[in-house]
């Protein structure tokens, strides 16, 4: 929903909306959910055909994530002059304050699960913990923390090629697809060469470069936030042909992989040359999803409950696989092992992760470590009212 008022000039396509966006609150639940979703997913069920085709759609989720990253940072760039050193480093000094000690907090988290009795003051213990703090390779979710915080150096540059090239957008993206198909196809198709490029293949997770046309995206709709908008409102028909021409096509591509002999797991892997387009088509259909929600929105239990999940998003993220670990030891879970259908036992992975991931981050949020475990300020608690007094 625009904030110009009627009859007044078209706002600039750089100038950022004056308002809170509860259409991204949409978008950012909806991703979080299908990561949660993907990953109980991926740990309950077995190698199945079925399993393969439900990971294939739910891999947008990682897609949808750099997109928002992209476009939050740039939208909130576009009404600063990061161009300025003092500006920078305060822009740098804040954001590497609720990303980067959340992710060495919980790097340390994931590393002591899986000491496994071993001292962790050990050599190897220690040395351990420094790779995966290098690397992100604690757990399999903390790449993203890495990929933010390399997003958030580049940030300068990055507003001002947005700003540089805004008469040649749609140029620009396409020549950023078609390079993350190549990469996408170099990842998959080409052995790994040997020398240093050899960790551009075993790390690819790791890499800026690996997800940089999600983030070239975003960048340019922040920048174009209205048009892209209005575009969207304009033209539901339209929105719902590309989501479902795209679906099909990435469940086209996993069909055509299973009918070759590929493994369904192998088949269903993420960083393909199909999600360049299935991961942008289905976060354009969150688009729509969320501007709907935004123009319905009345205050009430459901925006409520959009508005705070949409907060405690990031350290849902953060802690989830803990939570889930959690809940298949405690439940039996794991590939099968409960004996309960495999829908059934998704679903239970899922909701129980999800809901005791939101219980443990609204606890943490209340704690003096609210910013090292969710990357959020500490919520205050709400002060009791004042008695008045019978004299008064």
């Amino acid at each position: 929903m625009d904030t110009t008022p009627p009859g007044a000039p078209a706002p600039s396509t750089a100038r950022p909306p004056r308002r809170h966006l509860h259409e991204i609150d949409v978008v950012r639940l909806a991703t979080f959910t299908a990561v949660i979703a993907l990953h109980s997913l991926g740990s309950v069920a077995e190698a199945e055909v079925g399993t393969g085709a439900v990971l294939q759609l739910l891999h947008f989720g990682r897609e949808t994530f750099f997109v928002v990253t992209g476009f939050v940072l740039v939208l909130t760039g576009l009404g600063k002059d990061l161009r300025a050193n003092t500006a920078t480093l305060r822009f740098w000094r804040k954001r590497f304050a609720l990303v980067g000690l959340p992710y060495a907090v919980w790097t340390v988290v994931y590393w002591a699960t899986r000491l496994s009795g071993a001292s962790p003051w050990s050599g190897q213990s220690l040395g351990n913990l420094l790779s995966d703090l290098v690397h992100g390779t604690a757990r399999y979710h903390l790449y993203f923390l890495q990929i933010s915080m390399q997003v958030y150096l580049v940030l300068p540059l990055l507003l001002w090629f947005v700003r540089r090239t805004r008469e040649h957008h749609l140029a620009v993206l396409v020549v950023s697809a078609a390079l993350q198909v190549v990469w996408f196809v170099l990842l998959r198709h080409v052995p790994a060469p040997g020398g240093w490029a050899q960790n551009l293949w075993t790390s690819p997770n790791q890499l800026l470069l690996t997800y940089q046309f999600y983030l070239l995206l975003g960048a340019v709709a922040a920048y174009r936030y209205d048009r892209v908008t209005a575009w969207v409102r304009a033209r539901p028909r339209a929105v719902a042909l590309v989501v479902g021409a795209a679906l099909l096509l990435d469940l086209g591509v996993y069909a055509v992989q299973v009918a070759v002999g590929v493994d369904p797991l192998v088949a269903a892997e993420p960083l393909q040359p199909v999600f360049v387009l299935w991961g942008p088509a289905a976060c354009l259909g969150l688009l729509a999803l969320g501007l709907h929600h935004a123009r319905r929105r009345r205050p009430g239990p459901v925006a409520t409950t959009v508005g705070e999940a949409a907060r405690i998003s990031f350290g849902v993220y953060l802690a989830h696989p803990l939570v889930l670990t959690g809940t298949l030891d405690l439940l039996g879970l794991a590939h099968g092992a409960s004996g309960l259908p495999v829908a059934l036992a998704v679903v239970i992975a899922w909701v129980c992760t999800t809901l005791g991931s939101a219980a443990l981050v609204e606890l943490l949020s209340r704690t003096p470590v609210a910013v090292a475990f969710t990357g959020r300020p500490r919520v205050a608690r709400a002060r009791p009212p004042e008695r008045v007094g019978a004299g008064s």
